[in-house]
């Protein structure tokens, strides 16, 4: 491989992982990780389908990241950043080329009398306690993953929190693109149904979400375990259920429809989505924020998942993604590759 083809190739890998199409470390090496970006990419714009991009294709993924790095942060774009993220942001900057005008307009400012009185603004009662968004909290992990040069990994990992918020919004992500492709299949049911029902499954939820962050992560399993059982519904239809909400709900900006799909699928015997439980509790997504929970939550979730649990996210990275888990978990980088052959003397923890 040239020099400059492999610097081409970074290129396709930087932008695709800056758009929300996680194409893993940005090495230059088009591998399975790069090609699945690149489907969910082609897919999400319309292009066919095959895991290679053609020149019109390249050029429009790496020329919009170009012109992100600057109009992202100017108006209108920072608006539709803000709001759809930057998947949204791709989807705007494909629509302005199709003729198809997308972008949010500004308001213009109120210009007030030269004489006008002096007043303080008086809005009525405001309720100023924000719930967290994931999608601005992805937002902005992208940017440093980008500055970063691509996803943290066992050898490269230094600061575990942000190695969880990367592994986090790589599960958004997945979560949003798998919810479209089921959707997609379904026919005779339009978004705003969709939306619909998913947000009567959060109220179906409503209990359980009020005690998430009170109870052990067993006690809860247990009690949607219950829960479900006495609906009557096909588990694989309440599997099937959670998946499409758990993505419509990040594609919404609804965290605790999120969260409450998330909890539903591992009351189904979905146990890998207890890593979302986790996030969410990290976080304060839709939920109060715990930190002693939110362990509890990953280290069962990585014991079920070291048990045979099927992973939920990225399965053909599944046994990299784990350990790269593991390690943020206990807040420790793991050994670098190949220092157990060093021929150097490990005697263990010693003081």
């Amino acid at each position: 491989m040239s020099a400059a083809q492999r610097q081409q190739n970074r290129d396709i890998q930087t932008a695709l992982n800056y758009f929300s199409y996680p194409a893993g470390q940005v090495d230059g090496v088009i591998g399975n990780g790069t090609r699945g970006a690149i489907r969910n990419y082609e897919a999400a714009m319309g292009f066919p389908v095959d895991g290679t991009l053609n020149d019109f294709e390249r050029q429009f993924l790496i020329d919009s990241y170009q012109r992100a790095q600057t109009a992202a942060y100017a108006p209108p774009y920072n608006q539709v950043l803000a709001t759809r993220g930057p998947q949204g942001l791709l989807r705007t900057f494909r629509d302005e080329q199709l003729g198809l005008a997308n972008t949010p307009t500004t308001t213009p400012p109120t210009v007030l009398p030269a004489n006008a009185p002096a007043a303080l603004p008086s809005f009525g009662a405001m309720n100023l306690s924000e719930t967290a968004s994931v999608n601005s909290h992805c937002n902005s992990i992208n940017v440093i993953t980008t500055t970063n040069g691509g996803f943290t990994t066992l050898d490269t990992m230094s600061d575990a929190a942000f190695a969880l918020d990367e592994q986090f919004c790589l599960a958004r992500n997945a979560a949003v693109a798998e919810a479209n492709r089921m959707m997609s299949s379904i026919a005779n049911v339009s978004d705003s149904e969709f939306v619909s029902q998913c947000e009567g499954l959060r109220n179906f939820m409503t209990p359980t979400l009020g005690a998430v962050a009170a109870r052990d992560p067993s006690l809860i399993r247990s009690e949607v375990q219950a829960t479900l059982q006495d609906t009557g519904q096909n588990p694989q239809q309440l599997v099937s259920a959670g998946i499409v909400c758990l993505g419509l709900g990040y594609r919404e900006e609804n965290s605790q429809m999120a969260l409450a799909s998330a909890l539903l699928l591992v009351g189904a015997d979905q146990a890998a989505y207890g890593e979302i439980v986790a996030h969410h509790l990290r976080g304060g997504f839709g939920v109060t924020a715990d930190s002693g929970r939110a362990a509890a939550w990953m280290n069962t979730t990585i014991g079920a998942l070291e048990g045979g649990a099927p992973p939920a996210f990225l399965p053909n990275q599944a046994a990299d993604r784990l350990a790269l888990l593991k390690a943020a978990a206990n807040g420790q980088a793991a050994p670098r590759a190949g220092a157990a052959n060093s021929g150097l003397p490990t005697f263990g923890g010693g003081n």
